[in-house]
C-alpha cells in the first residue's frame, strides 16, 4: 500500500500539481508584473469597457509585458499567467491581435467572437496575418471604420487591400487625410482607385507641411478638395522649397505673411528668397526678429538688404540673450531702429571710455 503521509504528497508530482491548481496565488516569476501599471484590475476593466480601440493602453501594456514575454516566449507561460489572473484574458487577447502573437490567438480561436474590436486593433498595427486569421478562420468580417482608417494612417497597404477584398470595411475621411499626412502615396492611390471615402483640405495641407511632394502632386491632380493657405505656410516653415514652388505654380490658395515669417524664423533662406521674388504677401517684423533670435545671420542679412519691414528691439535683445554675437553685431552696425538706442548709447559710452583710458596709457581689463 502506497504511503499516505503528508510528506508523500509533496513527493508525488502529479498529485501536487492537482492540489496547487486549486490554490489561489501567483507564480513567483509573475509577481513583478501584477501590482502596478497596465496590469491592475481597474485598468483592465476600463480597457474592456471601451467602445473604440484603446491603442495607448496597449502600447503601455506592451511596454511592461514585452520584457517578460521575451524571457517567457512559450504559449504555456502566457497561459500560466492567465490561470493566475483570468481577468487579464481580454487584454492579453487584444495585445496578441495588435502584436501578432498568433499562437495565443489560435489557442483561444473559439472564444474570439466574444472579444470586441480585435479586427480594428490588428488592422491598426498592420498585423495582416492576424487579420487573415480573424476573417477566414474565426469568421469575423465586421469592424468599425477605425480598422481601415488606422491601417491607412500607418501605411499598412496590405491590410487595407485585405479589408477591401474580404470584409465589409469602410472608412472615413481620416483614412486618406492621415495617409497623405504621413506620405503613404500608394495607400492614398489605392483609396482613390477603389473609391474608399473622401478626404478634406487637411490632406493636401498636411502632405505639404510634411514635404510629401508626390502626395501633394497626386492630390492636386486627382482630388478636388484643394487646400488652404496653411499648405504653403507650413511647407515654407519646414523648408520644403519644392512644395512651395509647386503650390505657387499650380494652386491658387496662396499663402499668408506666416510663410515668410516662419521660414525666416527657422532659417530657410532659399524659401525666404523664393517668397520674396515670387509672392506678394511679404512679412512683418516677426521675420527679422526671430531670424535674429534663432541666430540665422544670412536670413537677417537678406531681409536687411531686400525687405523694408525691419525689426524691433526683440531682434537685438534676443540675439544677445541667446549668444548670437555675430547677429547682434550685424544689427548694431547695419540697422538704425529707434529701439536700438539703448544699446547704441551703451556702445558709444564704452567707446568713449576706451578712448579716455587709451589717452592715459591705460587698458581696460
Amino acid at each position: 500500500m502506497a504511503s499516505t503521509t503528508p510528506a508523500s504528497i509533496f513527493l508525488n508530482q502529479d498529485l501536487l500539481q492537482h492540489i496547487c491548481d486549486f490554490q489561489d496565488g501567483v507564480y513567483a516569476d509573475l509577481l513583478p508584473l501584477l501590482p502596478t501599471g497596465s496590469f491592475n484590475d481597474k485598468a483592465c476593466r476600463q480597457f474592456q469597457a471601451t467602445v473604440r480601440p484603446n491603442h495607448a493602453f496597449l502600447i503601455d501594456f506592451d511596454t511592461e509585458f514585452a520584457p517578460w514575454l521575451a524571457a517567457h516566449p512559450r504559449l504555456r507561460d502566457a497561459l500560466r499567467l492567465l490561470h493566475c489572473r483570468p481577468h487579464l484574458k481580454p487584454v492579453f487577447i487584444a495585445h496578441a491581435a495588435s502584436y501578432g502573437q498568433l499562437a495565443l490567438l489560435e489557442h483561444f480561436a473559439s472564444e474570439l467572437h466574444a472579444h470586441n474590436l480585435l479586427l480594428d486593433m490588428a488592422a491598426w498595427h498592420g498585423q495582416v496575418e492576424v487579420v487573415d486569421l480573424l476573417v477566414k478562420r474565426v469568421g469575423i468580417n465586421t469592424c468599425t471604420t477605425d480598422a481601415m482608417d488606422g491601417a491607412a494612417r500607418n501605411g499598412h497597404l496590405n491590410v487595407v487591400r485585405f479589408l477591401h477584398a474580404h470584409t465589409n470595411a469602410t472608412c472615413t475621411t481620416d483614412a486618406m487625410d492621415t495617409a497623405a499626412m504621413h506620405g503613404h502615396l500608394e495607400t492614398v492611390q489605392f483609396l482613390q482607385q477603389e473609391h474608399h471615402g473622401r478626404c478634406t483640405q487637411w490632406a493636401l495641407d498636411e502632405a505639404a507641411a510634411n514635404g510629401h511632394m508626390e502626395v501633394v502632386r497626386f492630390l492636386h491632380e486627382h482630388r478636388k478638395e484643394g487646400c488652404t493657405t496653411r499648405a504653403m505656410d507650413m511647407a515654407a516653415m519646414n523648408g520644403h522649397l519644392d512644395v512651395v514652388q509647386f503650390l505657387h505654380v499650380n494652386r491658387t490658395e496662396g499663402c499668408t505673411i506666416n510663410a515668410m515669417n516662419n521660414a525666416a524664423s527657422t532659417g530657410r533662406l532659399e524659401v525666404v528668397r523664393f517668397l520674396h521674388d515670387n509672392r506678394t504677401e511679404g512679412c512683418t517684423t516677426f521675420a527679422m526678429n526671430y531670424a535674429a533670435s534663432n541666430g540665422h545671420l544670412e536670413v537677417v542679412r537678406f531681409l536687411h538688404e531686400n525687405r523694408t519691414e525691419g525689426c524691433t528691439s526683440v531682434a537685438l535683445d534676443d540675439a544677445k540673450r541667446n549668444g548670437h554675437k555675430a547677429v547682434a553685431r550685424f544689427l548694431l552696425l547695419q540697422r538704425s531702429e529707434p529701439s536700438f538706442s539703448k544699446w547704441m548709447a551703451m556702445a558709444e559710452d564704452m567707446c568713449q571710455k576706451c578712448v579716455a583710458f587709451a589717452s592715459k596709457g591705460l587698458a581696460i581689463a
